[in-house]
């Protein structure tokens, strides 16, 4: 006879060492076969990276559990953690160290291979280590191992993306600004059509109250603007993170979720529009500001009609006529109606390059009627709840109803993502790391289940492997009382 809750040998070899106790680990069985299957989907359908000599996914369901049982079986209970923590450090730093020396070396080709492998390490390994360190455990649990193949799928997913050129979102808006400055056309006149232009020369597609400020850092040397919008951009991520509630080692450590990875490393308006969402608790006017980044960051926005703060309300409104108005004499009249112009001649672009320009928008897997239901039902679904579920749920209806989403467009759904219980936290963001299109829909299918139904939603007191630790959701309510409403 079996004593209850002791897990017999035979099992725990069964199990491969995954857990210490079967039924405490028993309902993360599930997300992590889940999980695993998108990898192995990913292995198979996803072309190899240039200069990736392996699939990422196939490495991403193997080194986790392997690093897990090698680092927490080294070394005695509470010692193991703190060690793993400080080894996975060293051997990030220096895989960071060789990167970048390769990188600077005069070759004609970028660096491929192991060189980019360490580059995987550089993120896999400090995020490992971080997550290691709580040394509470002599053997790994499920969770675990959950949470170190989201780490390690996010590292190699960053790797992969660094194959791209660097802050080419960030060069079309000083190429945009520079057309503004010598009185050119900045927008786009006629659809798209035949082979696309370079990256960095795709349609601008943002208000006219922006071209002063990329015409100013046009101005500037490229690597002065790039050094300048990349510290600024970095700061808004790290600050975003803080203002959700999450301390200083995870706001560091969720760094490297694709999502802000890729907003970095192409220097996209994304990460900047997050940090006015983030802030939005406590300062609600800079939600109507939203739109002048992304137009679908204004749905948000409609949290102030439904929490009833209408002075916030009306506040942002007049900041945003008095940017517009403050701008028009900049920019003229003409560069609105063409903006507006340039906006249709961009979405009839999308029909004929949808993988560009749609990337993961729903409007590219349907009708496009479909997807105007979908997004006025996720918004009319999201004003339901209110306080920090409400904000959530908004930052996911935005998501759905973008038009055009790429990896950084999935930000808004972060709040949303910290409200799920440990195991599906870890589920979705190793979702939004293997990068296969369904992988993102069921992340945010996930989310929004979990602001719906509270048996999915994280309990305070099981703070193990939780970025908000003992908060039940962000925006902790101990800070937001005292502006709004709690949940």
């Amino acid at each position: 006879m079996r004593t209850p809750g002791v897990t017999h040998p035979r099992s725990r070899a069964l199990t491969w060492g995954l857990s210490e106790r079967i039924p405490a680990n028993a309902g993360l069985t599930a997300p992590l076969a889940v999980l695993l299957g998108i990898y192995l989907v990913a292995a198979g359908s996803a072309p190899v990276a240039p200069g990736l000599p392996f699939r990422s996914a196939w490495l991403a369901a193997v080194v986790p559990a392997a690093a897990a049982l090698l680092g927490s079986r080294a070394a005695p209970e509470g010692v193991a953690g703190r060690g793993v923590f400080w080894r996975a450090l060293v051997a990030g730093a220096a895989g960071g160290l060789a990167v970048v020396a390769a990188r600077l070396a005069p070759v004609a080709r970028p660096v491929t291979g192991p060189a980019d492998l360490l580059g995987a390490l550089v993120v896999a390994g400090v995020v490992v280590g971080a997550l290691a360190g709580t040394g509470r455990r002599r053997h790994p649990v499920a969770l675990d191992c959950l949470a170190l193949e989201a780490a390690v799928a996010a590292g190699l997913t960053d790797v992969s993306l660094f194959q791209g050129l660097a802050m080419r979102d960030l060069r079309l808006y000083l190429d945009a600004g520079a057309r503004f400055l010598a009185g050119a056309p900045v927008y786009l006149a006629e659809p798209l059509r035949g082979s696309l232009p370079d990256p960095t020369h795709f349609p601008f597609v943002y208000p006219p109250l922006t071209l002063p400020l990329f015409g100013a850092l046009a101005r500037l040397p490229l690597a002065a603007a790039e050094l300048l919008w990349e510290t600024a951009g970095s700061l808004a991520a790290i600050g975003s993170l803080r203002a959700l509630g999450l301390p200083w080692r995870w706001s560091i450590v969720l760094l490297a979720w694709p999502p802000f990875a890729q907003g970095l490393y192409v220097g996209n308006v994304a990460v900047p529009a997050f940090l006015l969402f983030a802030l939005a608790f406590w300062r609600g006017e800079v939600l109507v500001l939203g739109p002048v980044f992304k137009l679908q960051a204004g749905v948000p926005a409609l949290w102030l009609v439904r929490q009833r703060r209408l002075a916030a309300l009306f506040a942002g409104l007049f900041v945003l006529l008095a940017l517009v108005l403050v701008s028009v004499p900049l920019t003229g009249i003409d560069r609105w109606t063409q903006w507006i112009d340039g906006l249709f001649a961009y979405q009839r672009s999308q029909a004929s390059f949808p993988s560009t320009f749609y990337a993961y928008a729903l409007p590219r897997f349907l009708p496009y009627a479909v997807y105007l239901v979908l997004a006025a039902f996720a918004v009319l679904a999201a004003l339901i709840p209110g306080g920090r579920s409400g904000l959530s749920a908004l930052g996911l209806a935005s998501i759905v109803a973008s038009p055009s989403l790429y990896t950084h467009g999935f930000l808004p759904g972060l709040p949303a993502l910290l409200a799920l219980k440990p195991s599906l936290l870890w589920l979705a963001l190793g979702l939004t790391s293997a990068l296969p299109v369904p992988g993102w829909w069921l992340a945010v299918a996930l989310g929004g289940l979990g602001l719906a139904s509270a048996r999915l939603r994280h309990d305070p007191a099981d703070a193990d492997l939780h970025p908000l630790g003992h908060e039940a959701a962000a925006w902790p309510a101990r800070e937001a009382s005292s502006s709004a409403p709690a949940r």
